[in-house]
């Protein structure tokens, strides 16, 4: 059999996808290509995860079946040393080589851009990208960023307000440029009846924009009213000092746990166990997989008005919209929650039939229809359709 540029011998079409983070790391992006990529490689692109080093682990593994590579990225870039900078160039032409990749996927803005940026520079291959946050903050190479998001081959959105803030940050964009995708996630494999009494559920990287400050204030102010009431914190980052500081000031340190890296099973279990999710987040939240998750378990949530959320949380329906930063109105849109159990099960009810419209299967044929439209068409798929013509005749 011959094997064209970007196919292996099962006739899968190597793809380069460059997430900020992976797994075990268990956030939004995490998430998604979780639960995205074996559909893909059952539509013929064969994933190769190129990411972030994360702690001890493995420089390279497989998971899930993926080969995984962590670069370091981040402490390349800062050391500003560019046999630093180069040695990372070089290991990601390596991998590329290695796997015979034929496309470049970057999922997230971070240093990845940068260094993806190089190897387009000297080796172009047709390049995707999928912004997952809203552009409204300050971003690593700024100016490296938006010359490749308005050089890209296809840009993805997971959200029409991540859409409308890329068009109006890169000139050379328009919003119907811009193919929005909603985030997806499987179904959890099992639910529980709301818990009057359970607690407050958060999740994501530690991070000043996710606003668990402001969550943590929240609690504060509901312990008189509820004091039984406890804050569970899932994920890690670089705040939680800060954080747990912060929960001592204003003493309820005994009320909140960091659980940190949990797994999808764990997260779920958290959820189904909580009274109400809470997604305080401040700036950039482009979608939430963790309201998508509460919603399919039948939680209300209660989120920040920002970014995405509008479009995945209904006000008054689904959950409930507060602004950013304001930990009166959080924490009183909660109190209402937990004080009115049958408005909380009926908008949890109402969640999950909305789920559903946010389909994993939707979610990958979109992103496989993106990479056909750049005339990347695998020889097992092209096999497969020419299969089903012929039947069909």
């Amino acid at each position: 059999m011959s094997v064209r540029r970007g196919c292996n011998r099962m006739g899968l079409m190597s793809v380069l996808v460059v997430p900020t983070r992976y797994m075990p790391n268990v956030g939004g992006i995490e998430t998604l290509l979780g639960h995205t990529l074996p559909l893909l490689r059952d539509q013929g692109y064969d994933p190769v995860i190129v990411t972030e080093v994360g702690g001890d682990l493995a420089s390279s593994s497989v998971v899930d079946g993926v080969p995984v590579y962590r670069l370091p990225f981040v402490a390349a870039a800062h050391s500003n040393k560019p046999a630093s900078i180069l040695d990372v160039t070089r290991r990601l032409r390596d991998i590329e080589a290695e796997h015979d990749v034929a496309l470049r996927h970057i999922h997230g803005l971070d240093y990845n851009m940068f260094f993806v940026w190089r190897r387009q520079q000297r080796a172009p291959l047709p390049l995707v990208i999928s912004v997952h946050g809203t552009l409204d903050a300050p971003l690593p190479f700024n100016r490296i960023t938006l010359r490749m998001l308005g050089s890209a081959d296809a840009v993805t959105a997971v959200s029409n307000g991540v859409r409308d803030s890329v068009a109006a940050a890169v000139p050379e964009l328009q919003a119907d440029d811009v193919r929005v995708i909603p985030n997806a996630v499987k179904a959890p494999r099992f639910s529980a009846p709301w818990a009057p009494r359970g607690h407050l559920f958060a999740a994501g990287r530690l991070h000043d924009q996710k606003g668990f400050d402001i969550a943590i204030d929240a609690l504060s102010r509901l312990t008189t009213r509820y004091p039984d009431l406890c804050l569970h914190i899932a994920g890690t980052g670089e705040e939680e000092a800060t954080l747990r500081r912060h929960a001592r000031r204003l003493r309820v340190a005994p009320r909140v746990r960091f659980l940190g890296t949990l797994t999808y099973d764990e997260i779920h279990r958290e959820i189904s166990t909580a009274s109400v999710v809470v997604v305080p987040s401040r700036t950039i939240e482009g979608f939430s997989l963790v309201a998508l998750e509460a919603a399919h378990l039948a939680r209300p949530v209660v989120a920040s008005r920002v970014g995405g959320l509008p479009e995945t949380i209904e006000d008054g329906r689904t959950g409930v919209l507060v602004p950013p930063d304001d930990a009166d109105l959080l924490a009183e849109a909660i109190g209402d929650l937990l004080a009115d159990h049958a408005r909380a099960v009926g908008m949890g009810e109402q969640a999950r039939r909305r789920a559903t419209r946010f389909d994993v299967a939707g979610c990958a044929d979109s992103y496989a229809d993106v990479y056909r439209a750049l005339g990347l068409i695998s020889d097992s798929f092209e096999a497969r359709r020419r299969a089903r013509a012929s039947v069909g005749g």
